[in-house]
């Protein structure tokens, strides 16, 4: 079987200054690098905030001096859907027996992705999982909401 090229992700969260870098992915001789915040246009499109991008290249270069002289390719910028409490939902869904929610990661889906995978998988295969999730739940949205977790 052949191996698929896939990126190479480091998970860093390092806060030099106002803003974090976040991520960065190499893959085909690019390297990217996600953090920053940008603006938005409207309810449906952003663009990046230029002060943004030069922090986030300052920060690359003093965690890779050697990507000095490095050109800037593009930058992308995209909304960022936040719940009321600013936490994702993970868990089993309060009316659909057997859905298993994980979303509104908000962009820290990068940093703890892996576990909530962890997290998903145990959920699927024991109906359960040894992590507390309960602060997580939908349910939290609307205490009079209940179904069963499986």
């Amino acid at each position: 079987m052949e191996r698929s090229r896939v990126n190479i992700a480091v998970g860093i969260f390092v806060i030099l200054g106002l803003v974090a870098l976040g991520y960065l992915s190499v893959k085909l001789g690019q390297v990217s690098f996600i953090g920053g915040r940008g603006y938005a246009l409207d309810d449906e499109r952003a663009r990046p905030a230029s002060d943004a991008i030069a922090a986030t290249m300052r920060q690359a270069l003093e965690l890779l001096p050697a990507l000095r002289g490095a050109s800037v390719i593009r930058c992308w910028s995209g909304t960022e859907g936040y719940l009321p409490d600013h936490q994702p939902v993970i868990g089993f869904s309060a009316t659909t027996p057997g859905l298993i929610h994980a979303f509104g990661f908000a962009g820290a889906g990068f940093q703890i992705g892996p576990a909530v995978g962890e997290v998903i998988a145990e959920l699927v295969r024991d109906g359960r999982s040894t992590t507390p999730i309960e602060a997580f739940a939908i349910t939290r949205f609307n205490a009079s909401t209940t179904a069963p977790a499986g």
